[in-house]
């Protein structure tokens, strides 16, 4: 209780973990960080409460996988013809101690589509479609293989692809939109705030990866959540250095 309290008056923890409304959560996150040899602060950064349910982000996930010791690191292997529908993504590992090659389910541009993902408002599925055949094939992978990792919570990229079930009216099946609050994590909140202020990519990325908020390769999706945080507060200063028009 007393690291709880500490933590929660911390500015540089996730919103949902500040304040005295906060405690419970950090409890949580440290109960977390004990099971799978993590540091809260890591627990703390990776999970983010999504529809009120809490989800790994994929990155920490994956990281998690590759970390424990159990398996060789998390390998993806693409099926099919980019652009097409049959286009997929599956991952493969080995058990360590036995040597069993473990491979995990191919998901499709045409399972996405199927399950609602790919024509959701805001889908990512459209725009970075590579990233999210990745990220969800790592996470059924880590169900199917090392459930106990990730404590059969989905990833937030998961949770957003939520489509309400069906209800039943009068004897006939209809499908009944849910209305549902997405909130925002700090990184699609910094990449709104970088696109409304006029700055562009190529400009933004080399400065934060000369302050070491990501590494080459990386995006602002990568951002841990605090370095997301911190940047937001800097964009007035950021829209000036590098001209925004906005």
């Amino acid at each position: 209780m007393a690291m709880a309290k500490q933590l929660s008056r911390s500015t540089i923890v996730p919103e949902a973990y500040r304040g005295e409304a906060g405690e419970a959560n950090i409890l949580i996150a440290l109960e977390l960080s004990n099971r799978i040899g993590a540091s809260v602060m890591a627990v703390m950064q990776a999970m983010t409460p999504i529809h009120g349910k809490p989800a790994w982000s994929a990155t920490f996930l994956i990281a998690t996988v590759n970390t424990c010791g159990r398996f060789t690191p998390l390998r993806y292997v693409w099926e099919g013809k980019p652009g097409e529908d049959s286009y997929g993504c599956r991952v493969k590992a080995k058990d360590r101690e036995t040597g069993e090659e473990l491979v995990g389910t191919c998901v499709t541009i045409a399972m996405a589509k199927a399950e609602g993902w790919y024509a959701r408002n805001g889908s990512k599925w459209k725009t970075m479609a590579e990233q999210m055949l990745q990220y969800r094939a790592a996470a059924f992978w880590t169900r199917a293989y090392a459930p106990e990792l990730s404590f059969g919570m989905h990833t937030d990229d998961e949770v957003r692809d939520y489509v309400p079930a069906q209800t039943q009216e009068k004897g006939d099946v209809v499908s009944q939109a849910i209305p549902v609050t997405v909130v925002p994590t700090p990184q699609e909140k910094l990449r709104d705030a970088i696109k409304d202020a006029g700055i562009k990519g190529k400009d933004i990325v080399p400065w934060l990866i000369g302050r070491g908020y990501i590494t080459e390769g990386q995006t602002v999706r990568d951002m841990a959540d605090d370095k997301a945080e911190l940047v937001l507060t800097m964009i007035p200063q950021l829209r000036e250095e590098f001209g925004g028009s906005k």
